[in-house]
């Protein structure tokens, strides 16, 4: 099984170690894993890199994941996998997919595979590999580019797979056409399986294999070379265009925490349309981690938004993220970094009471006469004059309009103003705790009281409000 083939083996050989070295993928020392489902290509590639990895100074390490989608077929595969992994005296890792719900939906198909990802990354982790090597050939890129054209996909799209994606996954066997691997797998009598499934044509990339591509080709019978080739053209733009945008994408931030941020709009309008996209891709990958399902469409729709006159327009996109204008910044936020309003809270009397967000103790109590010492109060309290304040208390956010005479000062001030001071930054500041007194400000929580409401030589009672961490 593993004699050295004929001239159609070492021209995949060659192509596959070309791509190794031009690309970089590999460095001596390195443990690679090889995703093998047990098809032609996973196969012909386990071959080609147990043939290399002598002259490459690696080891190899099989991970196959059993998708369960394909029934009377599991037992087989995983017999064929433990033969391979014996074979080539190569250990073997092995997993299933559970079916049930996964972060971020999608098909059935769109989970599992989200699924085999995580599992190769975790036995990538576990065995100390540097890289994941996957068989994706010519004809895959082909498909995966007409699939995006199809889809109205952009030059970003259009790049379709790349020979390295974020340092850890590898293609070798992007410059190899398929009847090349069933040319290598017959002259070496290299047995492989056949997923049924392949043939189905309830999946759009087979009916793009089995009848849009061969269709073309009698049109244009190197069709699969030209959109391989337009591919890689995108991708040297996209390469360009990134990283001026990227660049940008640094200076365009205004504000950021953990699972937000917030961008200049501004100075988004004043980009041109190429790298304004892009410099969007990058703050929705900020906050989601990744593009996986975020299409042209929602590119448009952010365009769209931050072209928009209205101060709190928003844009919903898939995985929970939000993107919406505050005034002159575009917030783009995860689902369940923080609330999207400040909860009110009713305080009916003294008492502890439990702010969910942010996430603290708000305690009220009562003195008579004048025997604490207001003048010792720090932020995250305030002594005000209980004759001045009648229940029930309110805890809630800012709101448009908001204005107060904070303590020492004799003249009204609007919040924003305030806030511009005191330099709080524009993503804090719809969720700074305000309480109030029959809609009138008495303290900015953690700041600065009202001066109406403050403790003078009159003053009876008092009362004291307090905020602590739970």
């Amino acid at each position: 099984m593993k004699k050295d083939g004929k001239s159609k083996a070492g021209s995949v050989i060659e192509k596959a170690q070309s791509a190794i070295l031009r690309h970089g993928m590999i460095e001596k020392g390195d443990i690679v894993v090889v995703a093998v489902s047990g098809g032609p290509d996973s196969v012909c590639l386990l071959d080609v890199l147990y043939r290399l990895k002598d002259s490459l100074g690696i080891s190899l390490v099989i991970a196959h994941f059993n998708h369960l989608l394909r029934s009377g077929e599991d037992e087989e595969e995983t017999r064929f996998m433990q033969s391979l992994s014996k074979l080539y005296d190569i250990p073997l890792e092995t997993d299933e997919w559970r079916e049930g719900p996964q972060p971020g939906g999608g098909s059935k198909e769109e989970q599992a595979r989200k699924a085999r990802y995580a599992f190769l990354e975790g036995v990538r982790e576990r065995c100390g590999a540097r890289r994941i090597a996957v068989a994706h050939n010519l004809n895959d890129q082909a498909e995966t580019v007409l699939m995006r054209l199809l889809r109205g996909s952009g030059p970003m799209g259009l790049s379709a797979m790349s020979p390295v994606r974020e340092d850890i996954i590898i293609r070798p066997f992007l410059a190899v056409k398929r009847d090349e691997i069933i040319s290598y797998l017959q002259s070496g009598g290299l047995k492989y399986m056949i997923d049924s499934s392949n043939n189905s044509n309830i999946y759009l990339r087979n009916r793009i294999r089995l009848e849009v591509i061969p269709a073309l080709e009698k049109v244009q019978p190197s069709v699969i070379n030209s959109l391989t080739r337009l591919a890689g053209i995108m991708r040297q733009d996209e390469a360009y265009l990134a990283k001026e945008a990227s660049g940008l994408f640094g200076g365009l931030k205004r504000e950021e925490r953990e699972g937000a941020i917030a961008l200049d709009i501004t100075a988004l309008n004043s980009l041109h349309p190429a790298l304004r996209g892009r410099v969007l891709r990058y703050a929705v990958i900020a906050v989601k981690g990744d593009l996986f399902r975020v299409g042209e469409v929602h590119i448009r729709a952010l365009e769209t938004l931050i072209a928009n006159l209205s101060p709190s327009a928003s844009v919903r996109l898939p995985d929970g993220i939000t993107v919406r204008r505050q005034y002159d910044l575009v917030l783009f936020e995860k689902k369940g970094a923080r609330p999207s309003v400040l909860k009110e809270l009713v305080i009916p009397g003294p008492g502890r009471y439990h702010m969910q967000y942010p996430p603290q103790i708000i305690n009220v109590e009562e003195f008579k006469g004048v025997s604490s010492n207001p003048s010792a109060a720090t932020p995250h309290e305030a002594y005000l004059d209980a004759g001045l304040i009648k229940y029930p208390l309110k805890v809630r956010g800012v709101r448009p309009g908001d204005r107060f005479i904070p303590m020492g000062m004799d003249q009204p001030k609007k919040l924003k103003e305030f806030f511009i001071d005191r330099k709080v930054p524009r993503m804090e500041r719809p969720f700074v705790p305000i309480l109030t007194c029959r809609g009138e400000i008495v303290w900015i929580c953690g700041m600065r009281p009202d001066n109406r409401f403050r403790i003078t030589e009159k003053t009876m009672k008092i009362i004291r409000v307090s905020l602590s961490s739970e």
